[in-house]
């Protein structure tokens, strides 16, 4: 995160003068997940996408019922950054949010 760290600190800055910053912060946040090391110990991807959709259904408390996650039998590990792994979820999210429609988030083995 490091090499990101001008970029923050130029993007607060405007923030501060009261720019719109969000475009160029999803930017700065995608390129920093991007670019993330793989992270030691895999992800169980079961519980960190149970924990992220559990997260999401409380931030939207008024959309009772829109969003179901459907988890595997067998312990899914990655390994992928947590942040990526976040932001593709948020990204989907946002989609299903605009839409006013219902998310499901299906866990799946390779190859099914």
């Amino acid at each position: 995160m490091p090499f990101f760290g001008p970029t923050r600190a130029a993007l607060a800055a405007a923030a501060a003068r009261g720019a719109d910053i969000i475009p160029s912060l999803r930017l700065v946040l995608t390129a920093e997940a991007l670019t993330a090391p793989p992270p030691s110990h895999a992800l169980e991807l079961n519980a960190e996408l149970d924990a992220l959709c559990a997260a999401a259904r409380e931030l939207a408390v008024c959309r009772a019922g829109w969003l179901y996650f459907c988890g595997t039998d067998a312990p899914l590990p990655a390994a992928v950054p947590r942040g990526l792994l976040q932001g593709t979820v948020l990204t989907f999210l946002r989609g299903v949010l605009r839409s006013e429609g219902r998310a499901v988030v299906r866990l799946l083995p390779q190859g099914d």
